[in-house]
C-alpha cells in the first residue's frame, strides 16, 4: 500500500479531525488536524462517462483555508506550494475506493450532513 493511501485511509477513520471544510464550485478543501491543508475533487470526463477520477491535493504557503483560498483566487500561486495524487495515476481500485470515501465524508461535512446524521442516530 503506498503512503498517500494508507494516509487517507487513516484521515477517514479520524474523520472527526477533518475541519474547516469549505466547498468552492465542485472542489473541497479542509485541514486535518488542524495541521495540514488538503482539498479533494470529482472529475468526470464530458467526453467519456465511464471516466470518474479523484484528484487530492495538498497544500503548504498558508496557515488557513481562507488564506489559501485568496491567494488561488488572487492567482498568486506562486506563493503555493502542492502535490497532487490522482486516481488514474494510482492506478488500483484500493485508491479509487480510498479516495471515494474521503469525498464523501469530506462532501457530507460541507454540507452540514454529518452532523445531521449524528442527531438523527442520537433520537431514541
Amino acid at each position: 500500500m503506498s503512503k498517500i493511501i494508507h494516509a487517507v485511509k487513516n484521515m477517514i477513520s479520524k474523520s472527526d479531525k477533518i475541519t474547516c471544510v469549505q466547498k468552492v464550485k465542485k472542489e473541497v478543501y479542509f485541514m486535518f488536524n488542524d495541521k495540514y491543508m488538503w482539498s479533494i475533487i470529482r472529475y468526470s470526463d464530458t467526453n467519456n462517462s465511464d471516466t470518474l477520477e479523484y484528484y487530492l491535493s495538498y497544500y503548504t504557503g498558508a496557515e488557513k483555508i481562507e488564506e489559501l483560498l485568496s491567494k488561488l483566487e488572487a492567482d498568486e500561486y506562486n506563493n503555493v506550494n502542492t502535490i497532487t495524487y490522482t486516481t488514474s495515476d494510482l492506478k488500483t481500485s484500493e485508491a479509487y475506493e480510498t479516495f471515494q470515501q474521503l469525498h464523501q465524508i469530506v462532501e457530507e461535512k460541507s454540507l452540514g450532513v454529518d452532523k445531521v446524521l449524528d442527531e438523527i442516530i442520537a433520537i431514541e
